[in-house]
This record gives structure tokens, sequence and C-alpha cells, in this order.
């Protein structure tokens, strides 16, 4: 491109030159001759090749015009070859949200009817993060209670992750096999829920979810902490979704709790009969 700028600079100011040395040749000045072989282009820089010469801005080059490898996926990262979204086993399952559940979304009214009395607009709320909890509420506990832990494996997304903690103790596993194990080891167990809180995820599509309250495990009452995550699964319709991450604390039981309080009565009762 260097190349060819100067020499169209070149033969551009030859035509002046020449009427220069004209002029001067009339007035009685003699002509340099140096001076027009200092105007001559300098060679190509280092880096350039002499092809890069013929190259024309109005011109696409022929590295430009190549079609990109098929062998070698963009700079971006994402792999059109790829499919869009995960391949679900034919027995995977979804949480669905109910009908009578799903939030209304806002539809703008059209401007031919804004001045209608009798046009209705729906709520704004658009929000997903409640109806799903309550969703998996309904369902996560009452397939515990049956102990139906077979087909409750079957709504986590093929990459979730599952863990149990007692005490110190944690259990973490990723498989599906594992998965079901431990859900086998909650069979029968009754959970009563005291508390939810649900919040969406920063994309708005899932929702992160907390469920506190109380569980009866093979004859012990126990408090519990559970905390689940939710991803939408699109492919599926707007309001399906699985389990993606699922976290069981068994906190201290209730009889735990309540011996430190007998213990402290029983010394007090102790330091009154010394005194």
């Amino acid at each position: 491109f260097l190349a060819a700028h100067n020499s169209t600079s070149t033969s551009a100011s030859t035509p002046l030159r020449k009427e220069q040395q004209q002029k001067l040749q009339g007035q009685g000045q003699p002509v340099d001759r140096n001076s027009q072989s200092a105007s001559a282009p300098s060679p190509l820089p280092p880096g350039f090749n002499a092809s890069m010469s013929s190259l024309k801005l109005d011109e696409p080059s022929q590295e430009s015009s190549r079609e990109p490898s098929r062998d070698r996926p963009p700079l971006s990262g994402f792999d059109p070859r790829l499919p869009p979204h995960p391949v679900f086993p034919p027995d995977a399952r979804f949480i669905v949200i109910p009908e009578q559940d799903r939030p209304m979304l806002q539809v703008p009214v059209p401007p031919s009817l804004q001045q209608s009395a009798h046009r209705t607009i729906p709520p704004t709320k658009t929000s997903l993060a409640i109806p799903a909890a309550k969703a998996f509420v309904d369902l996560y506990y009452r397939h515990i209670t049956l102990g139906e832990y077979t087909p409750l494996s079957h709504y986590y997304t093929p990459h979730a992750q599952k863990s149990i903690s007692v005490g110190g103790a944690h259990s973490v596993v990723a498989t599906k096999t594992d998965i079901m194990l431990q859900l086998q080891s909650l069979a029968r167990s009754v959970f009563v829920v005291r508390g939810v809180v649900s919040q969406d995820t920063y994309d708005g599509r899932g929702a992160h979810i907390l469920v506190t309250g109380v569980v009866q495990t093979g004859g012990v009452l126990t408090q519990f902490a559970h905390t689940i995550s939710l991803v939408p699964v699109p492919q599926h319709g707007m309001y399906s979704f699985q389990i993606h991450n699922d976290a069981l604390s068994l906190l201290t039981s209730l009889d735990e709790v309540a011996q430190p309080q007998q213990q402290q009565q029983q010394q007090q009762q102790y330091q009154q009969q010394q005194q």
C-alpha cells in the first residue's frame, strides 16, 4: 500500500517539476539534476512484500475473501457445530409451573385501544422465582416422603451436583447414580417446610431457592436448610426447569438443642443447693 501510494504521488508530481524546469530555464537558472534523483521513491521497508504494491482499497484481497476454515472454531469461543442446548436423556423430567401460577407478562397496548375504557392492562409481574419455588416444594418433598427417589433423580440436569451435610460431614456427588443413592437415603423422610426464599438468577430466567424447616428421618427430628438452583429448559417450554444444584444441610437435632439448656438449668439448681 505504501509503495502504491509513493508511486502515485511521484507520477502526480512529474508535471509540476517540468513546469518548474521550464520557468527556471526561461529565467536562466541552472537545474540541479541531483534533486530529482533524491525524490525517487525509497525501497520497501522490511516486512512488506512486493506483491502488496498491487493492492487497492476498493478491491477485497484474497485473504479477506477467503472463506473461514470449517475445522477451526472462531475466536469468540462459540462453535456453530455444537448443539445450542444440552441433549437430555429420554427419561428426563422437568419441573413445570402450573398454568394457574404462571405470571402474566406485560403486553403493550396498541395506540388504537389506548382510548378505550374497556381495555384491561395485565400486571407487570414477570418474575418466575416464586412460582418456580412453589412448584419445586410441591414436587420434591412429596417424592421424598413417598419414597419415589428414582423418578425424582430424573429432574436433575445432566451436569447437576447434589450434596448432604450432617454436622461437620459432607457428601458431594455429581453423577445420576450417586444422586439417586443420596435421594434413597432420604426416602420416607417427612419434611415440614417453615420458610421459603426465592430469587431470580442474574439472567432473570432461573431461580435460587432457600427452604428451611424440620425433617423427621429415622425417628429423629432435625432442623434443615435446603438450597436449590433451578435452571430453565427453554426447549421444553418457558415455564420448565430442572435442578442443577441441590445442597441439603441437616442441622443440630432438636434434642441436642435442648440438652445445653437442661444442663444449664441443672447447674443453676446445683449452685442454689450449695448456697
